[in-house]
């Protein structure tokens, strides 16, 4: 059976972006994540067999807050990558990166990227 995990509004101020200003003075990101997985049958009431909230929390908060990126994309692939390395029975994970905090003339609410990846993307 495929079950999602779905983790939403993680927010860290975090170092990313290609100006120097976001590098430098950082920014808060809200991430969320769509995380896909197998649990065989009569094995979804195991805590051992499924993958624990937690463990998604982490795995975004140490790949946000311990490296820089100069695109919120190279960020959310990166995530995503680590979530399918952290499960052996991940299969699919999509993952939200909105941005409030711009350095552009303009007045907007925020912008954001999803990528998603699949078990297959890792294997090229």
């Amino acid at each position: 059976m495929l079950y999602t995990l779905i983790v939403e509004g993680m927010r860290f101020h975090a170092f990313h972006g290609s100006m120097e200003v976001e590098r430098e003075l950082g920014q808060v990101l809200e991430i969320s994540t769509s995380f896909s997985y197998h649990v065989d049958p009569g094995e979804e009431d195991s805590p051992e067999k499924v993958f624990p909230y937690h463990k998604a929390y982490e795995i975004t908060q140490n790949v946000a807050m311990n490296t820089k990126f100069r695109t919120v994309e190279a960020l959310a692939f990166a995530i995503s990558r680590n979530l399918l390395k952290g499960c052996p029975t991940g299969e699919f994970v999509q993952t939200t990166i909105k941005r409030g905090q711009l350095y552009v003339p303009g007045v907007l609410d925020h912008v954001g990227i999803t990528v998603e990846v699949c078990r297959e993307d890792l294997e090229e």
